[in-house]
Parts: structure tokens; C-alpha cells; sequence
């Protein structure tokens, strides 16, 4: 006897979840959904004179010696052109507006 109680009691649980979990995802699949939002213009290119060059940006930031121990910096194949080459702006943009 003891045994079918605990069959109802287990088979009534089931089904409470049951009804919680249908509930939820019909709330949930009802719902509007928000309208996803255009994705912002890209700005133009840069022409060349709009980059100043990784020296320009040393006057006034310290970095340099730290970055050389960023593992981007190790990454690029040679070093010891990567600063000349590629500096501040390859990745930050250039820097006309800033300076």
C-alpha cells in the first residue's frame, strides 16, 4: 500500500513540474521579442596623414616598456620591427584627433 502512495505522490510531483515547465516556455515563447537595432556605419578609412606615428604617442604615454612584455607585442614575428612598423596605432587608430 505504502508502495502506490508513493507512486501517486511521485507521478503528482512529475506532473506539477511538468505544467511549470509548459508554462514557462509558453510565457516565454509569447513574449515580443526586442527588434535588434542596425548595426552602427563604419567609421571612413584613415588617409595617411592622419597617422602620427608611435613616437608622437610616446611624448606623452609610458607604455612602450610595458607593452614589450604584452604577449600581443611577442606575438608579431619581428619584434624589432614591430614597434617602427606597427606602434600605437595598428591597433588604437590613428592618431590626429588625439594629438
Amino acid at each position: 500500500m505504502a508502495n502506490s502512495q508513493n507512486g501517486w505522490k511521485l507521478a503528482l510531483v512529475g506532473l506539477f513540474f511538468m505544467f511549470v515547465f509548459a508554462t514557462t516556455s509558453v510565457i516565454t515563447l509569447a513574449r515580443p521579442r526586442d527588434k535588434v537595432s542596425p548595426r552602427p556605419a563604419l567609421p571612413a578609412k584613415a588617409q595617411a596623414e592622419d597617422y602620427v606615428g608611435g613616437d608622437t604617442c610616446l611624448t606623452c604615454h609610458d607604455i612602450k616598456a610595458a607593452f614589450e612584455k604584452n604577449p600581443h607585442y611577442k606575438s608579431w614575428d619581428d619584434a624589432a620591427k614591430a614597434w617602427s612598423e606597427r606602434g600605437c596605432e595598428s591597433c588604437h587608430g590613428p592618431g590626429r584627433e588625439h594629438v
